[in-house]
């Protein structure tokens, strides 16, 4: 059900007709061309008409209109009068959606005023409520031509800056997003604040807050809803401190209000505006109160209060109906959104169909009502599908995808329009994944490898348009709901060309579902991690440093408004500064990436690559000896890729709820072990737990390896195990044994990625050979309070005590590589921030704490004293602005790896952060790190880097030392496997052995030569 299309289209309609309408007055000024009666019936009936409109009393409206057109059309009652009834006969068949006729009297009023060369204010208007009649036709050539031209007129009536123009720009911007043009939308929406902000007295609070509304549906219907909510809490203010009237427009308000609320997971705030809202729409039988009637009843049965959601929608149908008669336009619409509803919810789908198809004779009478017909058409598709009428609901919805012509065969169904005729919108999505739930459901009828050819298409093609709505999504958690909400489109995409290689063994279909794998992981990371690189490769400093600044603030602004609101009394009067301040900035961040897009090709280019990594090109990628081991975990298959010199395979088995409990169980078992428990029967558990997830993650693709080197690209629960942990074999032992069990790691080198294409991107980031280090390690004198809102992960600890294990661990990596070391109070946030850009490894041994309800609130804990210009919490919004150039972040830290889990986009945890940053590889903690032992084994993590050895095998080798010596307790996995490495694996030092023998070879090879000259010459 598309109920978000109604987030604006009665607030444009509004400002469409009512610009023309509220703001004029009637021109009778001129000589009457005569005096008899009729001319002052038409006059009056002129005046009643304009008033009506006003009033918005379209019953009235149309008697009005009846008796007016008798009147003029026998009548010589002189241009001027004609004229002005012609112009509101005009704007009477806009707002009851006749847009033939109201084009035709537009142009009569227009004809009348070209003939007597007026090109005044109503000529003005009338052109342009002619582009809003074409605009609702989908006409958009014939829009944009007439709207300019009605703009024109208005600077050659008004100096350019005059604020009178603004209703203009509004209009055009209104039409714009009207025509899904939202590129121009804002474009001509920033024109208007530009004109607002230099004349603020001039500018009426209800045109600023239209403009401002305006935006937000913009960036909303491009899925960029932190944006939209950013743009709709300034509407809201204004609403507020200009203390404007609780009109639709504010309902329409509080409806857009709700829906990006819940879009961003802030449900309880949702419910608020839509009570609010609700209140005021219950009385009301307009556009914007059915609107925001049937999002709130979208919202419940979403929310499993189907019935409540029903009775509402069935209350507003009767109360539409009752006005039927004046807006049969507002009846259908809230009976198509009645009957997707019935579809949806598994209420009715028999008299669902019924109430599409009497909204599809209204359709075909009234051909104008393009976006109801969009909305119509996509739920009786799904409807007759949900039927088994798959045939008849593919014809449907093809037609809305090819509006220029109708389908003349089943097999001309199975065809997609070229991706760059498609608007890359969420609608558009829509409208596609409803053709690709029909083509799936034929195929799974017939299996037709027609259709799974066809929708396999069609998943290309959605995949497409997601990347194109997500590069043009500036803000991180934005990008984090599109990854979430359409993850099932690329799963969808792999199915298809996995099945389809498996019935043709053609190679092109097993490399496309390589290549989709790839797409379905960090979409959004990826895409933030290119532009950070286009920045600052292709940038001139001084501006990439004050994008970069930019960025930072609106971090900074993001994080102190979310502290404040969750206060037990927020200061209401700071958050609403705040949230100004974070407006400004985030004008200022998108101006300027607007100029980058526009005046530096290089930057262009890498922002808006899509590319990824091929088959052929891993091998230089994970190295000659290297493994690439893909999960990718749906609900009811796991898809695992192993890619290496030899081989390119995929291999599907299916899964169940079984397979999702044994991670969560074994998951749990590598939690610190308590005295409590049974301790044999957890070691027990442990060992079946472990060999089951062997059999089923790793010895299916055992006999394609290489080598001992692994690099696996964990997907959705995986990312939250260690696979070092899970056993090779099940040693039934009737002791306690942690120590002697066949764990992963012992036969295998393993490293981790996000995606094979990510980690080609850091290995293809300009380094340097210096190893330069920077450690932290601060010291907390006083235990520091843990709020129980982040208490979720840390369980029982009610405070941070201080951490001496860490600072000499951090003592003793700085003098190990000859580092730079900050300790105790000298670990300040501020110093971290003016000195990490410059360091090749960077050591972080401190405190960390998890936020679940709000990931980007996690934070590091610098030092509590002697920092006047930070608070100490270095929080992981802030991380997200701090450009890096390090090779390596070791987060000495607990749950450094460990966070909220977004479908395809990974765990959002602080050691994601330091990747976007710019980090090539991170060393993370999956749970708490036991002081002691966690030290223990980063030293000789360390002592093995400078000898030379990759990261993972550096890691390996230190943990197996840590086992050898470990007692009992500490021989438990949760000692030793806690922390894991992803990204570039490569050595950081030459080997020491290595250096010896080139050496040695050299010298060899010198006096071999030498010895060669020798003989010579006294030979």
């Amino acid at each position: 059900m598309n109920f978000k299309k109604q987030f604006s289209g009665s607030v444009i309609l509004f400002v469409f007709i009512c610009t023309g309408c509220i703001h004029s007055s009637l021109t009778m000024g001129a000589a009457r061309d005569v005096t008899d009666k009729s001319y002052y019936e038409v006059e009056q009936l002129t005046t009643s008409l304009k008033n009506y409109l006003t009033a918005d009393d379209l019953v009235n409206g149309r008697f009005t209109v009846e008796k007016l057109l008798k009147k003029i059309g026998v009548n010589n009652i002189g241009d001027s009068l004609l004229c002005e009834s012609y112009y509101l006969i005009g704007i009477y068949h806009l707002k009851v959606r006749n847009f033939y006729d109201a084009i035709r009297y537009l142009n009569l009023c227009i004809s009348l005023k070209e003939k007597k060369s007026e090109y005044d204010q109503r000529y003005a208007k009338a052109v342009y409520n002619l582009s809003v009649a074409y605009s609702r036709l989908g006409d958009i050539n014939k829009f944009e031509k007439y709207a300019l031209k009605s703009l024109e007129i208005g600077k050659s009536i008004y100096d350019e800056s005059n604020p009178a123009l603004l209703a203009s720009y509004l209009s055009l911007a209104s039409a714009f997003i009207e025509v899904k043009e939202y590129e121009k939308a804002i474009s001509n929406s920033n024109i208007a604040l530009t004109l607002a902000n230099k004349n603020p007295e001039g500018t009426p609070p209800l045109i600023l807050a239209t403009v401002y509304h305006n935006l937000s549906v913009c960036y909303s219907r491009q899925g960029d809803f932190s944006k939209a909510k950013i743009y709709l809490d300034k509407t809201e203010s204004i609403y507020k401190y200009s203390r404007l009237d609780q009109n639709e427009d504010y309902i329409n308000l509080l409806n857009g209000l709700a829906i990006v609320y819940n879009a961003l997971g802030l449900k309880a705030e949702a419910v608020e505006y839509y009570e609010k809202g609700i209140a005021l729409a219950i009385s009301s039988n307009s556009a914007q109160a059915f609107n925001i009637i049937n999002s709130y009843s979208v919202f419940l049965g979403t929310n499993k209060k189907a019935e409540k959601g029903r009775k509402l929608l069935e209350n507003a149908l009767s109360r539409a109906n009752a006005v039927y008669e004046a807006d049969p336009h507002n009846y259908f619409e809230v009976l198509n959104n009645f009957a997707g509803y019935l579809r949806e919810y598994k209420i009715d789908n028999k008299k669902s169909i019924q109430y599409y198809e009497k909204c599809l004779v209204y359709l075909n009478e009234n051909d104008q009502e393009g976006s109801l017909k969009t909305m119509v058409y996509q739920g009786y598709s799904l409807a007759l599908e949900e039927a088994g009428e798959s045939a008849k609901a593919l014809g449907v919805i093809q037609s809305l995808l090819f509006s220029y012509r109708e389908s003349k065969s089943s097999s001309e169904n199975f065809v997609n329009p070229p991706v760059d005729s498609l608007k890359p919108d969420i609608n558009t999505i829509k409208i596609l994944k409803v053709k690709y739930n029909i083509l799936s459901g034929i195929y799974k009828k017939n299996a037709d490898q027609k259709a799974i050819i066809a929708a396999s298409n069609t998943s290309e093609l959605i995949v497409a348009l997601l990347d194109k709505v997500r590069i043009n999504i500036s803000e991180e958690e934005s990008r984090l709901i599109l990854g979430d909400r359409y993850h099932d489109s690329y799963l969808n995409a792999i199915h298809d060309f996995n099945l389809l290689y498996i019935k043709t063994a053609d190679p092109h279909f097993l490399q496309k579902a390589f290549e989709y794998s790839e797409k379905s992981k960090v979409a959004g990371l990826l895409t933030s991690t290119r532009e950070l690189k286009a920045v600052q490769f292709h940038i001139p400093s001084k501006i990439g440093n004050f994008e970069m600044d930019l960025q930072r603030e609106i971090s900074l602004f993001n994080v102190r408004i979310s502290e404040e609101l969750s206060r037990e009394k927020p200061n209401e009067l700071l958050i609403a500064r705040w949230k100004e301040n974070l407006l400004e900035t985030t004008r200022k961040r998108d101006s300027l990436i607007l100029i980058f897009e526009k005046q530096f090709p290089d930057y262009y280019s890498i922002k808006y690559n899509t590319q990824m990594v091929d088959f052929k090109e891993i091998p230089e990628i994970v190295g000659h000896d290297g493994n690439y081991i893909n999960y990718i975990v749906s609900d009811t298959v796991l898809y695992t890729f192993i890619v290496n010199r030899k081989n390119q395979q995929l291999l599907s088995r299916p899964i169940d709820s079984s397979f999702f409990n044994d991670i969560k169980q074994f998951r749990s078992l590598l939690s610190m072990p308590s005295p409590t428990d049974n301790a044999f029967l957890k070691f027990k558990q442990f060992q079946t737990l472990g060999y089951r997830l062997y059999k089923t993650l790793i010895d299916p693709i055992k006999s394609y390896l290489v080598s001992d080197k692994i690099i696996i690209s964990p997907d959705n629960i995986l990312a939250y195990l260690p696979f070092e942990t899970i056993l090779t074999s099940y040693d039934s032992q009737q002791n306690i044994n942690y120590r002697d069990l066949s764990y992963l790691m012992n036969s295998y080198d393993i490293s981790y990625t996000y995606s094979a294409t990510f980690l080609a991107e850091s290995v293809k980031r300009e380094s340097n050979r210096s190893n330069k280090l920077i450690a932290f390690a601060p010291d907390y004198p006083k235990p520091i309070d843990i709020k129980s809102v982040l208490m979720s992960r840390q369980a029982g600890m009610g405070v941070l005590n201080d951490l001496p294990y860490e600072r000499q661990e951090a003592k003793y990596v700085s003098d190990l590589t000859n580092g730079k070391l900050y300790e105790n109070s000298d670990a300040r946030e501020s110093v971290f921030k003016n000195e990490s850009g410059n360091y090749d490894i960077i050591h972080l041994a401190m405190h960390t704490l998890l936020n679940d309800k709000d990931p980007m609130r996690s934070t590091l804990i610098f030092s509590q004293l002697r920092d006047s210009l930070e608070d100490g919490y270095l929080k992981t919004y802030e991380i997200y602005g701090i450009p890096l150039k390090a090779k390596m972040v070791v987060l000495s830290s607990c749950n450094t790896g460990t966070g909220l889990l977004f479908s395809g986009e990974g765990i959002l945890s602080l050691a994601r952060a330091f990747i976007f940053s710019g980090s090539q590889s991170v060393v993370m903690s999956m749970w708490e790190i036991e002081d002691k032992s966690g030290t223990e084994i980063v030293k000789m993590f360390y002592k093995n880097l400078k000898e030379g050895y990759p990261k993972s095998l550096a890691l390996k080798k230190a943990r197996m030392d840590f086992l050898k010596n470990a007692d009992q307790l500490r021989s438990h996995p949760y000692f030793w496997s806690t922390l894991v490495i992803y990204g570039n694996n490569s050595s950081l030092y030459y080997s020491k052995k290595l250096i010896i023998t080139l050496v040695a070879v050299f010298v060899i090879l010198i006096l071999s030569i030498g010895f060669y000259f020798w003989n010579r010459r006294y030979s």
